[in-house]
């Protein structure tokens, strides 16, 4: 078994890090740094990647009702993605 191989299975990573008070995390204990819902009723998140071999971020915008959706922010909630990607810099930079 190795890359490319279709017997391969993906390696399920569990966070171990202690976790901070106040903050939401995944069920497998990854850092959601934000989550809200924006203008057009699209659920956005800013949540730590699982990847082991460096810090990476995924930001999400999820709503059912459309094909593709994208962030529609205004100021304020510009500023909460923001702060949340400047934690996660903090953090993990």
């Amino acid at each position: 078994m190795g890359i490319g191989d279709p017997t391969s299975r993906p390696v399920r990573i569990q966070n171990t890090a202690p976790q901070r008070e106040g903050r939401e995390y995944t069920n497998r204990g990854f850092d959601i740094f934000c989550k809200f819902e924006d203008s057009n009723g699209s659920t956005v998140r800013v949540q730590l990647s699982s990847a082991g071999d460096a810090a990476y971020v995924w930001l999400f915008c999820v709503n059912p009702s459309l094909d593709d959706p994208a962030p529609h922010l205004d100021v304020e909630q510009a500023k909460i993605v923001r702060d949340a990607l400047d934690t996660f810099i903090a953090e993990h930079g």
